[in-house]
């Protein structure tokens, strides 16, 4: 039992990893994201409006709504998962359900529990971890699109602009 405890130990460490990684990858969409709205509101004032031509102009403002939306749903993301798994019992691992009980509830329910209770609390912590991360990462793969696309409606913005410049 001892050897599936850790196994399973091991597995949140993973998940930990994972989640670490989610956080870092949304920074980037962040900072992407940042820099595109800055990059157009620079640009907006930088050159008058009345210089670009509709097309242009309705591009740059279809890119902004899509940093737009890219940055709400990052937000959203970035939103700890507060759901623990164990619905009537409390987790042994989870830090709300450690929160909710004085130091020595916790001590005494830590000490009482035995290896198949630990086996199935980590067991039920590690699926209410992988739900929430597919969900993360299902979320980050469409930002991750969505900017792309930003950057392709960005290219083609400036393929438009420099046509006409010359």
């Amino acid at each position: 039992m001892n050897e599936k405890i850790e196994n399973q130990k091991f597995i949140l460490n993973r998940l930990d990893g994972f989640i670490e990684s989610s956080q870092n990858k949304s920074n980037l969409y962040i900072a992407l994201n940042v820099a595109i709205l800055g990059g157009i509101i620079t640009l907006l004032s930088a050159l008058k409006v009345k210089e670009f031509e509709c097309v242009l102009v309705h591009i740059l403002i279809l890119v902004s709504i899509m940093a737009i939306v890219s940055l709400l749903i990052i937000l959203l993301l970035l939103n700890p998962y507060l759901k623990s798994s164990l619905t009537e019992e409390k987790s042994l691992f989870f830090f709300r359900d450690i929160a909710d009980e004085s130091p020595n509830e916790y001590n005494d329910r830590s000490a009482s529990a035995d290896e198949l209770s630990i086996m199935y609390d980590l067991s039920s912590q590690i699926h209410s971890l992988s739900s929430a991360l597919s969900k993360k990462y299902s979320k980050l793969c469409i930002v991750g699109w969505v900017t792309a696309l930003e950057f392709i409606f960005m290219l083609i913005w400036i393929i438009i602009f420099l046509t006409d410049k010359f």
